[in-house]
């Protein structure tokens, strides 16, 4: 998996982005606190989004408990989620990425004035 576009903001500001440990280091909400008011107030519908592409986070990954199987029943990713989730997650994600996108040239062009290259 790629670079989080959450992540590339930072790094286009040359700063380390928070949380970079565990389960938090995926939290799209907590790594978005760090952007400039005036993108979240323009976006509000991103919280949900990001809110509910953290719900995926884990499970989309790694093989788990369906919540209705038996126990130590382990079902993997592509059993447990269908066209419906992956289309609603791939619209989250590409709203998310479009604000991403935008922030990244706005960090970018900001290094430039400050005469350094990202």
């Amino acid at each position: 998996m790629g670079l989080l576009p959450e992540k590339a903001y930072f790094y286009a500001l040359e700063m380390e982005p928070p949380l970079q440990r565990g389960r938090e280091g995926h939290d799209l909400v907590k790594l978005s606190e760090s952007w400039p008011e005036s993108v979240r107030s323009a976006r509000p519908d991103l919280a949900e989004a990001q809110t509910r592409l953290n719900l995926f986070a884990e499970n989309t990954r790694y093989p788990h408990l369906r919540v209705s199987s038996p126990p130590n029943d382990y079902v993997s990713p592509h059993e447990d989620y269908g066209d419906p989730q992956s289309d609603l997650a791939i619209k989250h994600a590409e709203a998310i990425m479009e604000v991403c996108e935008k922030l990244v040239t706005a960090a970018a062009n900001f290094a430039l004035t400050l005469g350094k290259a990202v």
